[in-house]
């Protein structure tokens, strides 16, 4: 879930050590940040540019998926890239 208030640095100016996970179809960056008075955590697809901040309810969510349930919802995430990526290119993937 999208934060409403921008993430910040910690309390001391630090910030917190990234875990980045990659492979040959994704680069991905997490990190913890401060946002408010409570953390969440922040996912950056590194090669698309974007950023997503889940709460620990979205995570807890997450975390009851069965797989089935996260295939399908991937599936509908690559369909609508792949038709994103058509529009934009006026290629037709099939």
């Amino acid at each position: 879930m999208p934060a409403s208030s921008s993430p910040s640095t910690e309390p001391d100016g630090s910030q917190e050590p990234e875990l980045r996970i990659a492979n040959e179809f994704a680069d991905i960056r997490l990190r913890r940040v401060r946002v408010g008075n409570s953390y969440r955590i922040e996912l950056h697809s590194r090669r698309r540019d974007r950023k997503v901040l889940l709460d620990p309810m979205a995570l807890d969510a997450i975390s009851r998926l069965r797989p089935d349930q996260l295939s399908r919802i991937l599936t509908l995430v690559i369909k609508e890239d792949d038709t994103t990526s058509t529009a934009d290119t006026g290629k037709e993937y099939r």
